[in-house]
């Protein structure tokens, strides 16, 4: 799945799918912003259209999904930018420690 999803890609986030942003969302349609492989999953960062903000998702919430592009303030994150939403994100998922 994470070979057919790419950074600026279209998905729509599975009615099935087991995070619990998967279920908040499900039905959802947004584009991927960031994309993080871990040595055992991989990780999203979706800007779900209509939503101002990112939210993180794993590759088994979202299915690729096409159609017209949807923009809602997408632009591009300098590196700094760009570095920082990562480090936010990883904490996230596995702490500060790096633990889950």
């Amino acid at each position: 799945m994470s070979g057919s999803v790419k950074v600026g890609g279209r998905v729509r986030i599975r009615a099935d799918g087991d995070s619990p942003a998967a279920r908040k969302h499900a039905g959802a349609e947004g584009r991927v912003r960031l994309v993080c492989e871990g040595s055992d999953r991989t990780i999203f960062d979706v800007r779900i259209f209509g939503n101002n903000f990112d939210t993180v998702l794993e590759e088994g919430d979202l299915l690729a999904a096409k159609g017209e592009e949807q923009p809602t303030g997408m632009g591009l994150l300098s590196g700094l930018e760009s570095q920082s939403n990562l480090n936010r994100l990883l904490e996230e998922l596995f702490g500060k420690d790096g633990i889950p």
